[in-house]
């Protein structure tokens, strides 16, 4: 434009209000998008799935396991580990927890932060496909993921140390912990101090 002695037009810039007002939309349709407020007393088995990713530090460098609850049940229902974070931790965590749970409850839920491992294109149609409605956690508020987060915090108090493990040694301590221990033998109080496969196994009868 210079070239014909023309000089472009700058666009309005923007006031404080109209910034502030933008901020104040967009954190409300991130509000709206966490369907579950006060769903975490749900007795109905796969009615409601909670997803989150962990890190853990293993020799010379770190481990990421995502895994999903069922919250009826408090049972690990699916679970992926990998040396990184990508979304395809998430599908194949969401993956195993489908193919292990057929029978769904209607309308089932599909919740997790907003990171956007959970947040893709990809991962939001997979999710879709398979009947789930999604809903997400609002910024900084931890709670709104609480089922998981309680995960996290007695994994990390209960199970062995994987700290000086190499990656398939702390894969299968891990696996172990979680499939042997925390759902076949675990007391919840949660649950009336009994493991979440039996019950589990009680509710679906």
């Amino acid at each position: 434009m210079k070239k014909y002695g023309l000089i472009a037009k700058g666009g309005r810039k923007k006031t404080k209000k109209e910034i502030q007002q933008k901020k104040v939309q967009a954190k409300e349709k991130i509000m709206r998008q966490n369907l579950i407020i006060d769903k975490f007393s749900i007795t109905v088995p796969n009615k409601l799935w909670c997803s989150d990713i962990s890190e853990f530090r293993i020799a010379n460098r770190k481990l990421y396991v995502c895994a999903i609850i069922d919250v009826a049940t408090r049972r690990i229902v699916g679970r992926a580990i990998a040396l990184h974070m990508r979304e395809s931790i998430v599908h194949d965590a969401f993956k195993m927890a489908y193919g292990r749970n057929p029978h769904l409850a209607e309308q089932p839920y599909y919740h997790s932060d907003g990171g956007a491992q959970f947040t893709s294109k990809a991962t939001t149609e997979l999710i879709e496909r398979a009947g789930f409605i999604k809903s997400v956690s609002r910024p900084g508020i931890p709670q709104d993921n609480q089922p998981i987060e309680s995960v996290w915090k007695t994994i990390k108090r209960e199970m062995p140390s994987i700290r000086h493990m190499r990656f398939d040694e702390a894969k299968m301590t891990i696996v172990k912990y979680i499939e042997l221990y925390y759902n076949g033998a675990r007391l919840h109080s949660s649950i009336g101090y009994q493991c979440p496969n039996d019950f589990y196994y009680k509710l679906a009868i």
